[in-house]
């Protein structure tokens, strides 16, 4: 979970150019035994953790994208996690994990949907719609 949070913060990329982050949470997710789904054309994923029991289905949200503050004392080529992303990846592993665990998801319904998505914050110049 710490890992996340500092991978994040050591490779700040910014709105739909966080292919390392998305690559390196997916691979995290995949590790805990998740069988994560990629978005389709953009960077960001998702994976379902399923009680088994009937209920509804809760969304948990991580945000991929750092900004560009070219003054940030931590900053890398001009981007950091100054909006606190970085902090959200390491929460949403720390959940993932935790939801592996069934004295944590005995007594829940439903489904649990992770995701992890870009761009929430500034998209950079030059994308098309």
């Amino acid at each position: 979970m710490k890992a996340a949070e500092e991978f994040a913060w050591k490779n700040p990329e910014t709105g739909f150019k966080e292919y390392k982050t998305s690559e390196f949470m997916f691979k995290e997710f995949t590790k805990l035994g998740y069988r994560p789904t990629a978005a389709d054309g953009i960077t960001g994923f998702f994976a379902d953790f399923d009680t088994k029991r009937v209920g509804p289905t809760v969304l948990v949200l991580a945000e991929l994208d750092a900004l560009n503050v070219s003054a940030h004392p931590d900053g890398v080529d001009g981007k950091a996690h100054a909006c606190g992303h970085n902090a959200q990846l390491g929460a949403i592993l720390g959940v993932a994990a935790a939801l592996k665990d069934g004295a944590i998801t005995e007594n829940m319904v439903g489904k649990i949907r992770l995701c992890c998505v870009p761009a929430e914050e500034t998209l950079s110049a030059g994308l098309k719609d």
